[in-house]
């Protein structure tokens, strides 16, 4: 095994773009100092091997970033000239510095240096080692290790027990990044914002390495800045308003993961929902924060805007019924791993039109039951018949006139896109449809379309479809639903268990609710089911509680009344066709003083909350089953096909 040879290009790439005036020594790299100039647009001088350092007329702090290639190969004492280089690099400079890795398995293990060394040049030089990036030998990603934690390869014994140890044996080289010990990215943010630079602001601030973010404290305060910076950059197109609300809104997750009542992160989220035209959801996240974290601000900004209605998210679908001919869909699918929405689609249009009208592309084992590694709860392990198609095999269909219509499902973009190409080439006179089940409100028609290089999209299907926006005329809601095999079928039996929750605390504000509801119940919401064991805990539930994750749209939205339980959940800002309907097949809640009170109330009134589960377990299979959703699908199909 060889390693392929490494370009300085990853200098160019690991530049940053707030440098302006750069010092760059090439070494053997030809070419470096040229194409930095191209990309960053300033000033950018050179040096060489043989130039004495301490003669250099460069001013004190003057350089934005030093890059350094190959340099310690050059030079008989590396932390002396380092430190003399440190004098020209501005307080909020940076270094970088390319060099190949000593312990190399397949080095001959003089050339190079290690992790190790750098930091004690640093050390001389008054630096410190902020980043470090490896490139990995790419022969070596199979290579795994035996019980004793080693593997021989190419006839020697490597140690791999560790991470560590394999970026150790496989690192080709690395890429260092340096700065000065007292540098302060935020302040060195706050300063490229001041100064009307807000991407690159953005920039230093996502670049921040995960050190910095132990306490959770500092960490809270850098992902603030970054929600805030994200949110007033300029957007030029609808999309792109949605996609920096959308990284804006993960950050203010990643605020309140680790600060549950961080004040500024609600108040510029509040702020952002407002411009995106959903003034109840900017009141609600200002009134949660005041029942948990009382404070006048807080309450001013609630005082002077009044509660508007909750919008409208509700939509009515397409009636459709089998005809003469029953539709034959391909699907394009993200191959390799479960993905709830199009894994439900899937078996909803297996459920409607038979499993031999309905192909997917690439293979995915887990709809033909195989096991799914690492997704114990995971309710989509199907079992249909099938055999794989190939790609050339799947051309001639599509050549052949197979299909009716081709479902693109692989927003991730896992398959290979000269692939994907060839496929949608070859489907030039098939409708073609984008099915997207992501996590955000994006509109990525857009960029579907040039991923694919086929414009002529019929329809777009959205999950996290806003109701605030205005998507389009040919753009459907498309939520999770729920497998229709999974779906009790007796939902009768006793209820000894008031309250069901499980999950991870990571998104929404789920730590801000739990956390408060534990103080207020005297009881931990905790526990973790085995996998045989879950079901039997929804089935015994009265009340399961469903709070946003990294998406609005949840898997427990639709799996509790699946089971029998009453739906507690925040009340959704998406379209959602044939939602629940409050107080009748569900319970929505809007804040966190709201869902204390609904929930006291419906735990102490078990009749009510057991009819408003009944009425929630009907109306789930009457819409909102894997084959009710596909069914809903196909009718919108049929409705843009009709309109052609």
């Amino acid at each position: 095994m060889g390693a392929n040879a490494v370009s300085w290009r990853v200098l160019v790439a690991r530049t940053p773009s707030w440098a302006r005036r750069l010092l760059v020594f090439e070494g053997a790299s030809e070419g470096l100092a040229a194409a930095l100039s191209a990309r960053a647009g300033g000033e950018v001088s050179t040096f060489e091997c043989e130039d004495d350092l301490e003669e250099q007329a460069w001013p004190e702090g003057h350089f934005d970033c030093i890059v350094l290639d190959q340099f310690t190969e050059y030079v008989a004492d590396p932390g002396e000239d380092l430190a003399l280089l440190a004098r020209a690099l501005a307080p909020t400079g940076r270094m970088l510095l390319r060099v190949p890795n000593r312990a190399y398995y397949a080095g001959d293990g003089t050339a190079g240096t290690t992790p190790e060394e750098v930091r004690q040049w640093l050390g001389r030089a008054g630096m410190g080692l902020y980043r470090k990036w490896s490139t990995l030998d790419p022969a070596s990603a199979g290579i795994r290790p035996g019980a004793d934690g080693k593997a021989v390869v190419d006839g020697k014994a490597v140690e791999l027990a560790s991470p560590a140890d394999r970026e150790c044996a496989f690192a080709v080289e690395y890429v260092f990044a340096v700065v000065r010990t007292d540098y302060n990215p935020v302040q060195h943010a706050h300063r490229l914002f001041d100064a009307r630079h807000p991407e690159w602001a953005y920039e230093v601030l996502t670049s921040i390495p995960e050190p910095y973010l132990a306490d959770p404290e500092v960490a809270a305060v850098i992902y603030s800045d970054c929600q805030f910076v994200r949110g007033v950059l300029p957007a030029e197109t609808p999309s792109a308003v949605l996609r920096r609300f959308f990284e804006s809104q993960v950050h203010f997750y990643r605020v309140v993961s680790n600060v549950p009542a961080f004040r500024d992160a609600y108040y510029t989220q509040a702020e952002l929902w407002r411009r995106l035209g959903d003034r109840v959801m900017a009141l609600r996240l200002l009134r949660s924060l005041q029942h948990a974290a009382p404070d006048e601000k807080t309450a001013r900004l609630i005082a002077a805007n009044h509660m508007p209605e909750p919008l409208d998210a509700d939509c009515a679908t397409i009636e459709w019924s089998l005809g003469a001919e029953t539709p034959r869909v391909l699907m394009l699918v993200t191959p390799g791993k479960p993905h709830y929405g199009m894994d439900v689609l899937y078996d909803g249009l297996c459920t409607v039109l038979g499993v031999d009208h309905v192909t997917e592309f690439p293979w995915k084992p887990t709809l033909h039951g195989a096991p799914a590694s690492n997704q114990g709860n995971y309710p989509c392990l199907f079992d249909h018949p099938g055999e794989p198609v190939d790609a050339e095999a799947l051309l001639a269909q599509l050549g052949d006139g197979c299909f009716d219509f081709v479902l693109f499902c692989d927003l991730d973009r896992e398959i290979d896109a000269a692939l994907a190409r060839r496929i949608v080439a070859a489907a030039a006179d098939v409708p073609l449809f984008i099915v997207d089940v992501q996590d955000d409100p994006v509109d990525n028609r857009a960029d579907v379309e040039v991923y694919l290089q086929r414009a002529d999209i019929k329809a777009y299907f959205k999950r996290e479809m806003l109701a605030c926006r205005d998507y389009g005329p040919t753009v459907f809601p498309f939520p999770f639903a729920y497998p229709d095999r999974l779906v009790a079928d007796d939902i009768t039996g006793p209820r000894t268990e008031p309250l069901f929750w499980a999950g991870h605390r990571l998104y929404g504000l789920r730590r801000l609710y739990l956390e408060y509801l534990e103080k207020r119940m005297n009881r931990r919401l905790d526990k973790v089911y085995p996998p045989e064991q879950y079901l039997k805990a929804l089935r015994k539930t009265c009340i399961g509680l469903s709070l946003f994750g990294f998406g609005y749209d949840t898997v427990r939205y639709w799996e509790l009344p699946a089971q029998g339980c009453m739906l507690l959940a925040e009340r959704l800002p998406l379209c959602v066709p044939h939602n629940f309907r409050d107080a009748e097949s569900a319970v929505f809640f809007d804040d966190l003083k709201e869902l204390e009170e609904k929930l006291a109330y419906y735990l102490e009134h078990a009749v009510e909350a057991a009819q408003i589960a009944a009425a929630g377990h009907t109306h789930l299979k009457q819409f909102h089953t894997g084959s009710a959703r596909a069914r809903q699908l196909l009718g919108w199909v049929d409705e843009v096909l009709h309109s052609m």
